[in-house]
């Protein structure tokens, strides 16, 4: 039965990235691969050259900046797919995140010893397949599971004294791709890993080196200046006086249906699924309390600085909890540590959309994985991941119908909820007795 659950599953997903690679602009997409049109023609990519000649512009964007928010040597990382169509592009980049998914989960199989038996498997890749974030993930066409891949290398490692400094290297290229991975830093300061913070100084300053010399130090002290700046503030919008010159924009997408807009010549949906996208605080009204109660005392803070306050937060409770506790015992509460310091970072972050949320996924292999995974409605840890995995995988209609006599608002903390719940579940199988 599980086995045609699976199948069942491929197949929907399989239709899905048929269509997306067909009819969707995948818009995040979109601006990494014109990012990397601009670093192929010399140009920035943080400017959207709408009125070039020829224009660069990613069907969406309306600033007069780009909607491409990372470091400029990511943008080096994408000229290798314009040598491609666009359309093409979009098909290695889905293969790609489902290449580098299922890596990640293999990673944490290894990390843990996954007991034997395809049921196992079965259940993970189940899950996977299944998960609504993944669909949300390959629509918008984001790098949320490569980073999960480099993340869960860093993770595995930190039983091994002697391939930690592999561990800290992966760290580093994950925070060059998504800066906000550097939270991790904290957590493994906590844990004394000397020797994975030493490889991550090393890869981070074999990466900046490596910038500076491709790039110029210019590029890189215009990013940290200039461009950070405005994106801990804006992320991908603006203010009304940024916006661009709406008639360079018209000419482009001028004539197209509602919904629909032009890149490399054809005609794409803006979006082709419709989802909650918010899956952090920061973004909330509790997160929105904070920035405005810094803003009364006189102390205007952006959203990333914002950030800081819950990932402060966040770190307390992890430490306290270390300390009440003491450090994880057994390879399955090591993996339950690092996938709660994961899911703080998530609940954290300054931008922390739906896509993000497959970080969760390798909690199936930690529920799965043990040797008492059958006597799961006995083990409440367990019952509380399991719940907050499966809770986060369904889609938007379902947890609607499910949260719907709490209200729309609450409906709206579909993500937020499911992390909450799996933070509790983890820190209290990071308690319980190592697997045995």
């Amino acid at each position: 039965m599980l086995g045609l659950i699976l199948v069942l599953l491929v197949v929907r997903l399989g239709a899905h990235v048929v269509r997306f690679g067909n009819e969707s602009l995948q818009m995040d997409f979109a601006a990494f691969y014109t990012a990397g049109e601009a670093a192929s023609r010399g140009l920035s990519p943080y400017v959207n050259h709408v009125d070039a000649d020829p224009p660069l512009w990613d069907g969406v964007d309306v600033y007069r900046h780009s909607r491409f928010l990372y470091p400029p040597p990511v943008a080096r990382m994408f000229q290798s797919l314009t040598l491609f169509s666009y359309a093409a592009a979009k098909w290695l980049w889905m293969v790609k995140a489902l290449v580098a998914l299922a890596l990640a989960l293999w990673v944490a199989q290894l990390a843990v010893d996954m007991r034997k038996g395809a049921w196992r498997r079965l259940i993970v890749a189940t899950v996977a397949v299944g998960s609504f974030p993944l669909l949300a993930l390959l629509e918008r066409g984001q790098v949320d599971t490569v980073t999960l891949l480099l993340l869960v290398v860093t993770i595995a490692t930190q039983g091994d004294e002697r391939r930690s400094p592999w561990g800290g290297l992966s760290l580093a290229l994950a925070v060059w791709i998504k800066p906000h991975c550097v939270f991790l830093l904290p957590f493994l300061l906590l844990r004394r890993r000397w020797r994975c913070l030493t490889g991550f100084g090393v890869g981070a300053a074999a990466l900046l080196l490596a910038a500076v010399v491709f790039d110029g130090p210019g590029a890189i002290s215009g990013y940290v200046g200039d461009e950070l700046p405005r994106i801990s503030r804006y992320g991908e919008g603006g203010s009304r006086s940024m916006l661009a010159p709406p008639v360079a924009v018209n000419a482009l997408a001028g004539g197209l249906e509602p919904g629909q807009t032009i890149k490399d010549g054809r005609v794409w949906a803006q979006q082709a699924l419709e989802f909650r996208l918010n899956a952090g605080i920061v973004r909330t009204s509790l997160g929105r309390s904070v920035w405005k109660g810094f803003d009364g005392i006189g102390l205007p803070i952006a959203p990333a600085q914002v950030s800081l306050v819950f990932l402060a937060l966040g770190f307390f409770v992890i430490a306290g909890w270390q300390r009440w506790c003491g450090p994880p015992r057994g390879k399955s509460a090591e993996l339950a540590y690092w996938m709660a310091v994961l899911v703080v970072i998530l609940l954290a972050a300054p931008v922390s959309w739906a896509m993000g949320v497959v970080w969760m996924l390798p909690i199936v292999v930690l529920v799965v994985g043990r040797r008492d995974a059958r006597q799961l409605l006995r083990s409440v840890p367990l019952m509380l991941c399991a719940a907050a995995v499966v809770f986060a995988a369904l889609p938007d209609a379902a947890t609607d119908l499910l949260l719907a006599p709490f209200g729309t608002q609450v409906a709206g903390l579909r993500y937020v909820l499911a992390e909450l719940l799996a933070l509790a579940g983890l820190l209290a199988l990071w308690r319980a007795e190592p697997d045995r």
